[in-house]
């Protein structure tokens, strides 16, 4: 009897030893709507997943251990909190404010004394060439501006360089 004992009492061991253990749960905000793309982490562990769109997360085949999670998500304060296998977690997570310095927003026009190359075009040059192109076909009498055009006829899809350098970096202001 006490071998048979003994014997139950390995088996059950190892199968406790063996056994598959999970940390599931939520992500949710202050008010309780799910947090979707939550980043969920195991600490000291490889362990990493994003929530689904409900909130959710799993974590499998763990040992039953106690482990340290870290849930952050983007505009709220990061989380760290132990917690034991084999439970339903629901973590709530609280936004975090981040105070910005003031932003001045300055812009100067080029003049005569300005270290920049610019042209002014008034409205009576614009209206005297003006065939119902597009902008760029009417700019094109300036200097160093290089204009095409997909169709060659100037409507519609147009684009021009100045000095080689593309739209993207050119700054035109326009009055």
């Amino acid at each position: 009897m006490r071998q048979i004992f003994i014997a139950a009492v390995m088996l059950f061991s190892a199968f406790t030893a063996f056994g598959q253990h999970t940390i599931k749960g939520k992500v949710l905000d202050e008010n309780g709507s799910a947090l979707a793309g939550a980043t969920v982490a195991i600490e000291n562990n490889s362990q990493m997943q994003t929530s689904a769109n409900d909130g959710s997360f799993h974590f499998e085949k763990l040992k039953n251990e106690h482990y340290e999670l870290e849930i952050s998500f983007i505009g709220y304060q990061t989380l760290k909190q132990k917690v034991d296998v084999d439970r339903n977690l629901v973590i709530k997570l609280v936004q975090k404010t981040n105070s910005l310095q003031e932003v001045t927003v300055t812009s100067l026009r080029a003049s005569d004394k300005s270290p920049i190359a610019y042209t002014n075009i008034d409205k009576a040059t614009l209206s005297k060439s003006n065939l119902g192109q597009d902008i760029p076909y009417l700019l094109s009498s300036t200097p160093s501006l290089v204009v095409s055009s997909d169709g060659g006829t100037g409507i519609g899809y147009t684009n021009f360089r100045i000095r080689g350098t593309d739209a993207a970096r050119i700054n035109i202001t326009i009055n």
